[in-house]
């Protein structure tokens, strides 16, 4: 089969599977929002659209603020796209400028801006004056 063919067949293959709610490729995006002034980013490798919500494979979310960014990363989940909310029982890895957590299973909330994550829950916080004093409500020694 020529080259033209071939392109024109897989060009037609995601079109049907567009079609159906299903779209893959390397990287999906969901378009940005905005919610008290903060800015949101969700991609994935795969997506599967349904009525009201995304399932994401490879899913990373940023939340870009002005002094720091947090990425919250997961192998699967799923996107409330009505309502601002994430969710999914796989394991989940939350990195910012002083703090790292990891556990099973979490849900976001972008309007409230929570996340919750459900169990396992693992910590590491930087040894900085600043996030140290906000925690523990005194300098660390």
């Amino acid at each position: 089969m020529p080259p033209v063919r071939y392109k024109l067949v897989v060009l037609f293959c995601g079109a049907i599977a567009m079609a159906n709610g299903f779209a893959p490729g390397s990287q999906i995006s969901m378009k940005d929002f905005k919610l008290s002034g903060e800015q949101y980013s969700i991609t994935g490798e795969q997506a599967t659209f349904m009525a009201e919500t995304v399932r994401l494979t490879q899913m990373t979310a940023w939340l870009k603020q002005s002094d720091n960014n947090i990425k919250l990363s997961a192998p699967r989940c799923s996107l409330d796209r009505i309502n601002r909310r994430a969710a999914s029982r796989t394991a989940v890895r939350i990195e910012g400028k002083n703090i790292i957590m990891t556990g099973r299973g979490f849900d976001v909330d972008f309007e409230a801006q929570r996340v919750r994550v459900r169990r396992d829950v693992k910590v590491v916080i930087s040894h900085n004056g600043a996030i140290s004093k906000q925690l523990l409500g005194k300098d660390p020694k």
